[in-house]
Protein backbone atom coordinates (compact mmCIF):
# COMPACT_ATOMS: atom_id res chain seq x y z
CA UNK A 1 0.00 0.00 0.00
CA UNK A 2 1.33 3.44 -0.88
CA UNK A 3 1.97 6.29 1.55
CA UNK A 4 -0.62 8.39 -0.26
CA UNK A 5 -3.20 5.89 0.97
CA UNK A 6 -1.58 5.96 4.41
CA UNK A 7 -2.25 9.71 4.62
CA UNK A 8 -5.96 8.89 4.56
CA UNK A 9 -5.94 5.53 6.34
CA UNK A 10 -3.47 3.37 8.30
CA UNK A 11 -0.71 1.91 6.15
CA UNK A 12 0.16 -0.93 8.49
CA UNK A 13 -2.57 -3.46 9.03
CA UNK A 14 -3.63 -3.61 12.65
CA UNK A 15 -1.65 -0.52 13.66
CA UNK A 16 -3.46 2.77 14.37
CA UNK A 17 -2.19 5.94 12.72
CA UNK A 18 -0.46 7.96 15.42
CA UNK A 19 -0.34 11.15 13.39
CA UNK A 20 -1.22 12.27 9.88
CA UNK A 21 0.44 14.75 7.58
CA UNK A 22 -1.24 18.11 8.07
CA UNK A 23 -1.06 20.89 5.49
CA UNK A 24 0.99 19.38 3.51
CA UNK A 25 25.77 12.81 6.60
CA UNK A 26 26.70 10.91 4.78
CA UNK A 27 27.56 10.88 1.06
CA UNK A 28 24.46 9.12 -0.19
CA UNK A 29 22.35 9.22 -3.31
CA UNK A 30 19.05 11.04 -2.94
CA UNK A 31 16.38 8.43 -2.25
CA UNK A 32 18.69 5.96 -0.49
CA UNK A 33 17.69 4.21 2.71
CA UNK A 34 20.75 3.37 4.79
CA UNK A 35 22.10 2.76 8.29
CA UNK A 36 23.55 5.84 9.99
CA UNK A 37 26.22 3.67 11.63
CA UNK A 38 26.45 0.76 9.21
CA UNK A 39 28.60 -1.47 11.43
CA UNK A 40 27.74 -1.94 15.12
CA UNK A 41 28.44 -4.45 17.88
CA UNK A 42 26.57 -6.30 20.58
CA UNK A 43 27.57 -8.76 23.29
CA UNK A 44 26.39 -12.39 23.01
CA UNK A 45 22.78 -12.38 24.15
CA UNK A 46 23.05 -8.64 24.68
CA UNK A 47 21.05 -5.79 23.23
CA UNK A 48 22.13 -3.31 20.59
CA UNK A 49 20.62 -0.80 18.21
CA UNK A 50 21.02 0.48 14.68
CA UNK A 51 19.41 3.57 13.20
CA UNK A 52 17.87 3.58 9.70
CA UNK A 53 17.49 6.78 7.68
CA UNK A 54 16.75 8.09 4.20
CA UNK A 55 18.71 10.75 2.32
CA UNK A 56 16.69 13.52 0.68
CA UNK A 57 19.35 16.07 -0.30
CA UNK A 58 17.91 19.58 -0.12
CA UNK A 59 14.31 18.35 -0.27
CA UNK A 60 12.06 18.19 2.80
CA UNK A 61 10.54 14.81 3.66
CA UNK A 62 6.86 14.54 4.54
CA UNK A 63 6.69 10.74 4.77
CA UNK A 64 8.86 7.74 4.03
CA UNK A 65 8.45 3.98 3.95
CA UNK A 66 11.39 1.56 4.11
CA UNK A 67 12.01 -2.13 4.62
CA UNK A 68 14.84 -3.70 6.62
CA UNK A 69 15.68 -7.34 5.92
CA UNK A 70 17.61 -9.34 8.52
CA UNK A 71 18.37 -12.88 9.70
CA UNK A 72 16.02 -13.80 12.60
CA UNK A 73 18.37 -16.64 13.55
CA UNK A 74 21.09 -14.07 14.29
CA UNK A 75 19.02 -11.14 15.58
CA UNK A 76 15.84 -10.92 17.63
CA UNK A 77 14.15 -7.60 16.92
CA UNK A 78 12.86 -6.10 20.18
CA UNK A 79 11.28 -2.96 18.77
CA UNK A 80 11.69 0.15 16.66
CA UNK A 81 11.77 3.51 18.45
CA UNK A 82 11.06 6.92 16.89
CA UNK A 83 13.94 9.38 16.66
CA UNK A 84 14.06 13.13 16.16
CA UNK A 85 14.69 14.31 12.62
CA UNK A 86 16.63 17.51 13.23
CA UNK A 87 14.32 19.65 15.35
CA UNK A 88 11.24 17.79 14.11
CA UNK A 89 9.55 15.03 16.09
CA UNK A 90 7.95 12.69 13.58
CA UNK A 91 5.38 9.91 13.92
CA UNK A 92 6.58 6.36 13.24
CA UNK A 93 4.87 2.98 12.85
CA UNK A 94 6.43 -0.40 12.22
CA UNK A 95 5.58 -4.06 11.89
CA UNK A 96 7.50 -7.30 11.50
CA UNK A 97 6.68 -9.73 8.71
CA UNK A 98 8.92 -12.80 8.70
CA UNK A 99 12.48 -11.54 8.28
CA UNK A 100 11.40 -8.08 7.08
CA UNK A 101 10.68 -4.94 9.10
CA UNK A 102 8.31 -2.40 7.56
CA UNK A 103 8.92 1.12 8.91
CA UNK A 104 6.85 4.20 8.10
CA UNK A 105 7.66 7.76 9.19
CA UNK A 106 5.18 10.65 8.82
CA UNK A 107 6.10 14.29 9.39
CA UNK A 108 3.08 16.35 10.35
CA UNK A 109 5.05 19.18 11.96
CA UNK A 110 6.84 21.08 9.19
CA UNK A 111 6.65 21.85 5.47
CA UNK A 112 10.35 22.73 5.19
CA UNK A 113 12.06 20.19 7.47
CA UNK A 114 13.65 17.67 7.80
CA UNK A 115 16.12 17.67 4.91
CA UNK A 116 19.35 15.80 4.17
CA UNK A 117 19.79 12.69 6.31
CA UNK A 118 16.35 11.96 7.76
CA UNK A 119 16.32 9.31 10.52
CA UNK A 120 13.23 7.09 10.54
CA UNK A 121 13.70 4.84 13.55
CA UNK A 122 16.11 3.10 15.89
CA UNK A 123 15.92 -0.68 15.63
CA UNK A 124 16.59 -2.42 18.95
CA UNK A 125 17.72 -6.03 18.81
CA UNK A 126 19.14 -8.90 20.81
CA UNK A 127 22.24 -10.62 19.38
CA UNK A 128 21.78 -14.39 19.15
CA UNK A 129 25.17 -15.34 17.68
CA UNK A 130 28.53 -16.22 19.21
CA UNK A 131 31.55 -13.94 19.62
CA UNK A 132 33.12 -13.18 16.24
CA UNK A 133 29.98 -13.78 14.18
CA UNK A 134 28.72 -11.01 11.88
CA UNK A 135 25.22 -10.79 10.42
CA UNK A 136 23.93 -8.45 7.70
CA UNK A 137 20.90 -6.18 7.49
CA UNK A 138 19.63 -4.54 4.29
CA UNK A 139 17.67 -1.26 4.12
CA UNK A 140 15.56 -0.38 1.06
CA UNK A 141 13.52 2.77 0.46
CA UNK A 142 10.07 1.88 -0.88
CA UNK A 143 8.48 5.32 -1.07
CA UNK A 144 9.46 8.85 -0.07
CA UNK A 145 7.15 11.87 -0.27
CA UNK A 146 7.66 15.59 0.15
CA UNK A 147 5.27 17.40 2.55
CA UNK A 148 3.05 18.26 -0.45
CA UNK A 149 2.85 14.50 -1.29
CA UNK A 150 5.09 14.89 -4.37
CA UNK A 151 7.26 11.80 -4.77
CA UNK A 152 11.02 11.67 -4.24
CA UNK A 153 12.18 8.66 -6.31
CA UNK A 154 13.45 5.94 -3.93
CA UNK A 155 16.95 4.53 -4.38
CA UNK A 156 17.28 1.62 -6.76
CA UNK A 157 19.24 -0.64 -4.43
CA UNK A 158 19.23 -1.79 -0.83
CA UNK A 159 22.18 -0.69 1.31
CA UNK A 160 23.84 -2.93 3.88
CA UNK A 161 24.61 -2.76 7.57
CA UNK A 162 26.05 -5.39 9.87
CA UNK A 163 26.12 -6.44 13.51
CA UNK A 164 29.20 -8.14 14.95
CA UNK A 165 29.05 -10.07 18.20
CA UNK A 166 31.94 -9.13 20.49
CA UNK A 167 32.99 -9.87 24.05
CA UNK A 168 33.15 -6.12 24.65
CA UNK A 169 31.68 -3.29 22.61
CA UNK A 170 32.96 0.16 21.66
CA UNK A 171 31.16 3.48 22.06
CA UNK A 172 30.72 5.80 19.07
CA UNK A 173 33.15 8.36 20.56
CA UNK A 174 35.86 5.75 21.02
CA UNK A 175 35.24 4.46 17.49
CA UNK A 176 35.90 7.91 16.04
CA UNK A 177 39.06 8.33 18.12
CA UNK A 178 40.56 4.88 17.57
CA UNK A 179 39.58 3.72 14.10
CA UNK A 180 42.56 2.77 11.91
CA UNK A 181 42.54 2.68 8.08
CA UNK A 182 42.77 -0.65 6.29
CA UNK A 183 42.90 -1.89 2.70
CA UNK A 184 42.46 -5.56 3.65
CA UNK A 185 40.54 -7.09 0.69
CA UNK A 186 38.15 -9.04 2.91
CA UNK A 187 37.21 -5.84 4.76
CA UNK A 188 36.79 -3.87 1.53
CA UNK A 189 34.48 -6.63 0.30
CA UNK A 190 32.53 -6.47 3.57
CA UNK A 191 32.16 -2.69 3.24
CA UNK A 192 30.75 -2.89 -0.29
CA UNK A 193 27.07 -2.01 -0.30
CA UNK A 194 27.22 0.04 2.91
CA UNK A 195 27.98 3.34 1.17
CA UNK A 196 28.28 4.51 -2.45
CA UNK A 197 31.60 4.02 -4.28
CA UNK A 198 34.38 6.15 -2.83
CA UNK A 199 32.70 6.41 0.57
CA UNK A 200 34.38 5.57 3.86
CA UNK A 201 32.99 3.08 6.39
CA UNK A 202 34.08 2.22 9.94
CA UNK A 203 33.74 -1.54 10.40
CA UNK A 204 33.69 -3.37 13.71
CA UNK A 205 36.27 -6.17 13.60
CA UNK A 206 36.74 -8.68 16.42
CA UNK A 207 40.32 -9.48 17.40
CA UNK A 208 41.69 -12.75 18.82
CA UNK A 209 40.55 -11.80 22.31
CA UNK A 210 36.98 -11.18 21.18
CA UNK A 211 37.31 -7.41 21.51
CA UNK A 212 35.71 -5.11 18.93
CA UNK A 213 38.22 -2.97 17.05
CA UNK A 214 37.05 -0.14 14.73
CA UNK A 215 38.68 -0.24 11.31
CA UNK A 216 38.21 2.45 8.67
CA UNK A 217 37.74 1.16 5.12
CA UNK A 218 37.34 3.16 1.92
CA UNK A 219 35.15 1.72 -0.80
CA UNK A 220 37.06 2.04 -4.09
CA UNK A 221 35.51 4.11 -6.91
CA UNK A 222 35.81 1.08 -9.20
CA UNK A 223 33.27 -0.70 -6.99
CA UNK A 224 30.43 1.65 -8.00
CA UNK A 225 27.07 -0.08 -7.57
CA UNK A 226 25.25 2.13 -10.04
CA UNK A 227 25.94 4.82 -12.62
Amino acid sequence: MRIRSFILQPLLAGLPLAAAMSGAAHAQFVGDAFFVEPSVTAAPGGEGAVQVAVFAGTQAVGAARVTVTYDPKALEVLGVDPVEAGRITTAMQWRKEGNVLHIVMVNGASLSQPIGTVPLGKIRFKALGAVGETTELWAKAIEILKPNAEAIPPGLEALKGDVTVAASTTTTARIAARSMPSTEPSLVKRALGMRPAGGTVTLQVVDGAGQAQPVQVQIPPAAARRE
